[in-house]
């Protein structure tokens, strides 16, 4: 039975976690790779996964880091343990996603590329 209603959502970025925490950030990043492993052509994911990885294996070396969570050492390597613990289910989740357009396409037409 419907009663004629309409939903209504309201978005509160950062609502869970307060922007710019470490706790935002270590979400962020670790859900961008992993949409990016479900979603993105295979090479645009593994080139952002590779990115991700050179840019913390290269942070203790650097003199410029920048002062932002994102930037911390612990936090990307928790990232990347989080990353990796939920690679198969991501993957998994990849193989179902059925698409009418190529990812390629989508990609170009969303990233500008």
């Amino acid at each position: 039975m419907s009663l004629g209603r309409t939903a209504r959502v309201r978005h509160r970025h950062g609502a869970s976690t307060q922007p710019g925490s470490t706790l935002f950030h270590r979400w962020n990043e670790r859900n961008r790779l992993l949409m990016l492993l479900r979603c993105a052509p295979a090479s645009v994911a593994l080139k952002e996964l590779a990115r991700f990885l050179a840019i913390t294996a290269l942070l203790p070396f650097r003199k410029d880091v920048p002062d932002a969570a994102n930037f911390r050492l612990g936090l990307r390597t928790r990232v990347l343990a989080e990353v990796l613990l939920r690679l198969p289910a991501a993957l998994v989740q990849r193989l179902m996603i059925k698409t009418k357009v190529p990812r390629g396409r989508v990609w170009r037409d969303w990233a500008g590329r």
